[in-house]
């Protein structure tokens, strides 16, 4: 296994050489990809595009907006010259915003029209002369056997004397204070 046992054991031969991991390095290899990918998303980490020469750009250490001139020899890195300057300045892709380009304007076609019939012509369906409001229908009044409600219990009584229900139809009682 690499390295000689110091142990009085007696040990088989065949059982000190250690067995090789054929599998190990592709699951490493996953393990760090998946590591990579959870730290970029938790970091908020993205690729920025690239910038060709001639692309406007915002310097914001500046304060100043600038043009690309060309890609530096350093990876992401381009030489940008300031607005109202002549000198050329290295900046990493990060400290460069590009300006919003506007959009193309693409020839969309016209919606659909709406069919509509010749003026001459009269719709199929006559038009109402007046507008009516809607009625609205109360649903149907359910019906209660003879055994909860005896006839003429509930006839003829006025509102005040019933006590009210609520909607599950439990009665409320008023509390009882004391009037002095």
């Amino acid at each position: 296994m690499g390295r000689r046992l110091r142990d009085t054991v007696p040990t088989h031969p065949a059982l000190l050489h250690g067995r090789q991991d054929d599998e190990f390095p592709a699951r490493d290899h996953l393990r760090r990809q998946t590591y990579k990918e959870n730290f970029d998303n938790r970091h908020r980490s993205h690729a920025l595009k690239k910038l060709d020469p001639g692309d406007r750009v915002w310097i914001p250490d500046l304060q100043k907006e600038g043009t690309v001139r060309s890609n530096a020899e350093e990876p992401r890195s381009y030489w940008v010259e300031p607005q109202g300057s002549g000198r050329q300045l290295r900046r990493n892709r990060h400290s460069l915003i590009p300006e919003r380009k506007e959009p193309q304007q693409l020839e969309t076609p016209p919606p659909p029209a709406f069919r509509t019939l010749p003026r001459d012509s009269t719709p199929s369906s006559p038009q109402p002369k007046s507008i009516e409001s809607p009625q609205i229908l109360s649903p149907p009044k359910e019906q209660t056997s003879a055994s909860a409600c005896p006839t003429g219990a509930n006839q003829g009584e006025p509102d005040s004397e019933r006590p009210r229900t609520s909607r599950s139809g439990r009665p409320i009682v008023a509390p009882k204070r004391l009037n002095l």
